[in-house]
């Protein structure tokens, strides 16, 4: 369609200027339409990918593939005030619940964004170190006072006040860490932000 028209405006001698502005203006929505649905496109991807409706079993998967599939979920409001750093290392696939990850991958995510109240960064790590993978997430936000510290993975904890979550976000992550017998630690100062460190098998 988008040959069709271009080729009627190459031709546009002679053409009353109304059916021109027309046909400009139906060449500039039909490029805006395939730009939105190639972004939808990559959307239903990551979708899949995050889910992983088809791969609901115990297996082998590569923790990379769910981290790049979280950042790609996240919404576009907060990928415009938070740049968010991908520093992916060569991984091995480990077994385990990809789903599961996935959530718990996206509930670290969110809770960095929240911690940040205007721009930031949050830079994702991920290594193999001896038998195991290791993921790294740290952002600038405003961090978490030391008193708080041993109580954030405790369900219905939390500091972000009325509307903005629940408390359960970490409290899930932690369970998915740990039935993956893996460990999960953070270490924060307020103000300087916070990084949270996975370990799996």
């Amino acid at each position: 369609i988008m040959m069709v028209m271009s080729a009627r405006l190459a031709t546009a001698e002679g053409r009353p200027e109304k059916e021109t502005r027309l046909l400009e203006q139906l060449v500039k929505i039909t490029q805006e339409s395939v730009s939105a649905c190639t972004r939808i496109m990559g959307v239903v991807r990551s979708l899949r990918s995050f889910a992983r409706l088809d791969e609901s079993e115990f297996k082998l998967a590569n923790v990379n593939d769910g981290l790049n599939s979280a950042v790609q979920l996240l919404e576009p409001a907060l990928r415009q005030r938070i740049e968010v750093r991908l520093n992916l290392g060569e991984v091995p696939a480990i077994p385990c619940y990809p789903a599961l990850l996935n959530e718990a991958f996206m509930n670290l995510l969110r809770n960095a964004c929240q911690a940040i109240k205007h721009s930031g960064e949050i830079t994702i790590e991920t290594r193999r170190d001896g038998e195991e993978v290791v993921i790294a997430i740290h952002d600038t936000g405003s961090g978490i006072s030391p008193e708080h510290l041993p109580k954030i993975f405790d369900p219905g904890f939390t500091t972000k006040g009325v509307g903005v979550g629940v408390g359960l976000g970490l409290a899930i992550a932690h369970s998915v860490i740990q039935e993956h017998r893996g460990s999960i630690q953070v270490a924060s100062e307020p103000g300087h932000g916070s990084t949270f460190t996975i370990r799996l098998p």
